[in-house]
């Protein structure tokens, strides 16, 4: 895994002070997520996820879940260096209309929970253009192989993945577009 890591730049956001909330959607209350980018913005995957149950945050992630999405990152990486994201208009943390001004000035750090809790009017429009909250695979009837990330490990029946034509065993590459 060392490796794997060594090729990429790999970031660390502690703060969310400056930082496009357009451009980083995810669960602002996981306890960690990991973007993979290229140096256009364009945004190949997400990693993390977490139950919307106390003390299971971590329970749908582990260390070769995270290899087989760098490796995934790698192979795409190659083929789309050069793809850029869609032109969006960049929308601060600071200037989200509810930040209170000790945050909105820099003064005190923006955490991603307050990305959530004062962004909600804000971030509404956006969620409804296409970036909605990441609900759990369990709620569309589908539960994901925590070691292979992106394989469906089962599908309830009559379920909504069910519907779909969604398949134990089948891979999803792209969500929604």
């Amino acid at each position: 895994m060392q490796k794997q890591f060594e090729k990429f730049v790999c970031v660390r956001l502690t703060k969310l002070n400056g930082v496009d909330v357009n451009l980083f959607q995810f669960d602002y209350f996981m306890t960690w997520c990991a973007f993979f980018l290229n140096e256009h913005g364009h945004v190949y995957a997400r990693y993390g996820l977490r139950k919307p149950t106390k003390n299971q945050d971590e329970s749908l992630m582990s260390k070769a879940g995270l290899q087989a999405v760098m490796t995934s990152v790698l192979e795409t990486h190659k083929a789309q260096s050069n793809k850029k994201p869609p032109p969006t208009k960049r929308l601060l943390a600071e200037s989200l209309k509810k930040m209170p001004a000790d945050m909105s000035s820099g003064k005190k750090c923006i955490q991603c929970h307050h990305v959530y809790e004062y962004g909600q009017n804000d971030l509404a429009e956006h969620f409804r253009k296409g970036y909605p909250e990441q609900p759990p695979p369990e709620s569309i009837g589908l539960t994901l192989d925590i070691d292979l990330a992106n394989v469906v490990q089962a599908v309830v029946p009559n379920g909504q993945a069910a519907k779909a034509g969604i398949q134990a065993g089948d891979r999803l590459l792209t969500i929604n577009g």
